[in-house]
């Protein structure tokens, strides 16, 4: 389960609620800061995508014109862009989050934030 709003104290109550009766996972977005909202920095579990990549930051960064796109793995995450899922040939969807990072392999479809258009990289 993703729990993606912007309400990070409902994420974070949505999550510890629904981490005993979902099968699979429960993923939220990080809060911005360690001191943002009030249940949100002390509930714990796997935010997702990492410390600095917060729904305020992805928001930042798409209204800067960044785009969330996908790419088969060819061994190489391209320059500039950020992982956010790997997409196993069997359909399973595996997130970052900030303490794992999933390995992708041949054959997977990468979901990766891209950089804004027209910016160059590597």
């Amino acid at each position: 389960m993703l729990l993606l709003t912007d309400e990070d104290d409902f994420n974070a109550l949505a999550a510890m609620t629904l981490r005993e009766s979902v099968e699979g996972a429960v993923h939220r977005l990080g809060p911005p800061s360690a001191s943002h909202g009030v249940v949100a920095p002390y509930t714990g579990g796997a935010s997702l995508f990492g410390a600095g990549l917060t729904g305020s930051e992805l928001t930042r960064r798409y209204e800067a014109g960044a785009r969330v796109v996908t790419r088969r793995f060819d061994g190489l995450v391209p320059a500039g862009h950020e992982l956010l899922f790997v997409v196993r040939p069997d359909g399973r969807l595996s997130p970052v989050t900030a303490a794992r990072a999933p390995a992708p392999e041949r054959g997977d479809t990468l979901v990766l934030l891209g950089p804004p258009a027209g910016v160059r990289t590597g």
